[in-house]
């Protein structure tokens, strides 16, 4: 529910985010229809969303990558020399 203060916060977050129920819904609507403070905010996160979901995802360092691709190189020579389990039957005659 929204609380009875001058500008809903939280919730104004939440129905920006489309988790606010339908109730505060429609209370936060009628409070950004009155108040150009929240519905410059309220502009501000929806074009600042906007932008984080348009944007290319950030190129990772090439001394990051090299390591990643390093390590990998590394896991799978282990992962080739070494069998990925030994029967039950192999490790008793082994002991015997």
């Amino acid at each position: 529910m929204v609380k009875k203060s001058a500008h809903p916060d939280i919730e104004l977050f939440d129905y920006l985010n489309g988790a606010a129920e339908a109730g505060a819904a429609r209370v936060i609507e009628e409070h950004l229809s009155l108040c150009e403070d929240c519905t410059s905010l309220a502009a501000l996160v929806r074009k600042l969303k906007e932008g984080a979901n348009s944007a290319p995802p950030p190129k990772a360092h090439r001394e990051i990558h090299t390591r990643l691709l390093t390590q990998r190189e590394s896991i799978q020579t282990q992962m080739r020399s070494r069998p990925s389990f030994t029967p039950i039957r192999d490790r008793r005659s082994a002991r015997a």
